[in-house]
């Protein structure tokens, strides 16, 4: 569970924010001091981002303002499972609630994304964090829904991270089926499943998820593989730049997975904790990502 999750559920003077920092580490906030926060924390917490300025380099992205034409689907061979709104939000699905104020941040990120995207004429993105547990997923899912919002958009968002659940990563079908591992893309790898049996649509109008499925141990080997390879190529290259594709996927500095995935994706999106992802394993990823379009930085944090 990410840090701005247990905050909302703490206390409703806290407000869960998500703070977006571009390539180069320009934030569109001000540097606010957390509840309870220390002065060393919050002095911390100020050279941590003033490092990241330094570490990221090209153009602000601009907030997306075209035209949007909508599209409407019928799912025939993808499955629909609608969930209860309410379950979703208990799960960490805040872009749904419009009166909150972590979604007018995440709608913000979702601007800066498209936008990027869009400048680079691509569509797969990668979303990824130094360490277990820093709120990968928490942005990947909620970016996911909220660019499901969008009426000329659709998205396919992937759950890569195949191995073995021992840091309890919140799968997409826990997230959002509220279910416990069900068949998916380790199935599709394996030759288990057919890919039209294993997508979902969780009842939100323009998104569809792939679940990790069952524990692969070969993980790296199976992201690795000619199958996935084609599977990529064929997900960006059928759907254009009307579809997003985003690929959750497992801290990168723990495992070669993300790495491996790394040379298929067009673009990639780090994650960093407040007060517990360390500079030097920043700048490591970011070293080991040299060839890859970082197109910005999302701190989690509390205000």
């Amino acid at each position: 569970m990410s840090k701005i999750k247990k905050a909302m559920e703490r206390s409703k003077a806290q407000r869960a924010r998500l703070d977006w920092v571009d390539e180069r580490g320009n934030r569109n906030v001000t540097v606010v001091k957390n509840q309870g926060e220390s002065a060393r924390a919050l002095s911390e917490r100020v050279k941590l981002e003033n490092d990241i300025r330094q570490l990221l380099r090209t153009e602000h992205p601009e907030e997306l303002g075209t035209m949007q034409k909508e599209i409407k689907l019928i799912y025939t061979q993808t499955r629909t499972v609608k969930t209860d709104p309410q379950i979703l939000k208990d799960n960490g699905i805040f872009a749904l609630s419009h009166d909150m104020d972590v979604t007018k941040q995440i709608e913000i990120l979702r601007a800066q994304v498209l936008k990027k995207l869009k400048q680079m004429n691509a569509n797969c993105l990668m979303v990824t964090s130094a360490n277990h547990r820093e709120g990968k997923t928490f942005t990947s899912t909620n970016l996911a829904v909220s660019i499901a919002q969008n009426l000329d958009r659709t998205v396919m968002l992937i759950d890569t991270d195949l191995r073995n659940r021992k840091y309890k990563h919140r799968n997409m079908a826990n997230v959002f089926l509220n279910s416990g591992d069900r068949p998916g893309l380790s199935d599709y790898l394996n030759g288990y499943a057919k890919l039209e049996d294993l997508l979902v649509n969780p009842g939100i109008p323009r998104l569809t998820i792939l679940p990790s499925g069952r524990a692969a141990p070969d993980s790296a080997a199976l992201l690795g593989s000619p199958k996935m390879e084609e599977l990529i190529f064929d997900m960006k290259s059928k759907y254009s730049m009307e579809r997003v594709l985003i690929f959750d996927c497992s801290s990168f500095l723990t495992n070669a997975d993300p790495y491996v995935l790394s040379r298929y994706v067009d673009a990639v999106l780090l994650v960093v904790e407040n007060e517990k992802t360390g500079l030097k394993d920043l700048e490591r990823m970011i070293a080991m990502l040299k060839d890859n379009q970082i197109v910005g930085t999302v701190l989690n944090k509390l205000v």
